[in-house]
């Protein structure tokens, strides 16, 4: 019975359908595309952040062993706390570079293949994508937030083994670990995170209110983003430069004690700026301002000049 009363139903609602009636099946609009598929968008997206990343870490391979010998010479004028172009500070000059080359191919190299990768997850945000400058400030922020975490323990070795005249990074990593455990690698993650993510963020405002301010189309030199990014990595250091002194003497605490607290550091530091002769003299040398900010200012808009043309190639 109702075998036939279904055969029933559907001859029924056929002669329905066929009849035309008010139904003008012709004038019907044609059926909407079939939507795009999740997996090839995936696959796609997913090949154009590899490449992303692979341009970000040959650029930031190659800006490493340029200035390796600035960097070392950097941290040992810290160390020793003498002036930075003392010839002691240039011998040895790529002693370490197995572990600057990582440490800086990562959070230089990582950095704008993230900037470019982080940028379309915020404008998904009505708020933000009204906002460009909070936009630059968010995307740069969580790009340093990200490159601070994953690099620390790289360069609390690096750091340990620049202050050794023969150590290689796997034995000074050895070292830290019979002498205080897991402690000593991450000695500093909070100040490191702390200063990547302030720098990253006054680094990817800047730069973007200069653009913005100044000029940014396709008739924009090369040139002009050079210094469109020389003079924002110029802001962020100084402006990320107390951070980076207590990293810097966070990473150098014996490996068998806990470091000193970022508060602490920076009481200690205003006591000692405020009992000196020349207080502002004394925090700026401290804070590597000059010399530091010259390295980083060069650092970051080399890497975005190789950056921006492995992308146009």
């Amino acid at each position: 019975f109702f075998f036939f009363f279904f055969l029933f139903l559907v001859h029924t609602v056929r002669r329905m359908s066929l009849r035309g009636g008010d139904l003008k099946t012709q004038s019907l609009p044609p059926p909407p595309p079939p939507p795009p598929l999740v997996e090839q968008d995936s696959a796609s997206s997913s090949h154009a952040s590899h490449a992303l990343l692979g341009h970000g870490l040959i650029s930031g391979l190659i800006v490493a062993g340029l200035f390796n010998p600035w960097d070392r010479a950097l941290y040992l004028s810290i160390r020793f706390r003498r002036n930075f172009l003392l010839a002691a500070n240039f011998r040895a000059p790529f002693q370490g570079l197995y572990s600057t080359i990582i440490g800086r191919t990562l959070s230089n190299g990582l950095y704008f293949p993230l900037l470019d990768i982080f940028q379309p997850i915020y404008e998904r945000f009505e708020y933000l994508r009204d906002r460009p400058f909070l936009l630059a400030f968010f995307v740069g922020n969580s790009t340093g937030l990200l490159t601070g975490t994953l690099t620390n323990f790289i360069n609390a070795v690096k750091y340990r083994s620049w202050g050794r005249d023969t150590s290689s990074f796997k034995s000074t990593a050895s070292r830290m670990w019979r002498t205080g455990g897991i402690r000593p690698f991450f000695n500093g993650i909070t100040a490191t995170v702390v200063r990547d993510m302030t720098f990253g963020g006054v680094f990817a405002l800047s730069r973007q209110v200069l653009r913005q301010s100044f000029g940014d189309d396709d008739s924009t030199s090369k040139s002009r983003h050079f210094v469109y990014d020389l003079s924002a990595a110029g802001l962020a250091t100084i402006a990320s430069s107390p951070f980076n002194y207590c990293r810097n003497v966070k990473y150098w605490s014996p490996a068998d004690e806990v470091a000193p607290s970022m508060m602490s550091l920076l009481s200690r530091l205003s006591k000692n700026a405020r009992d000196s002769q020349h207080p502002v003299r004394y925090v700026v040398n401290r804070f590597l301002i000059g010399w530091g900010t010259l390295r980083v200012s060069l650092g970051m808009a080399a890497t975005a000049l190789f950056y921006e043309s492995f992308k146009s190639l």
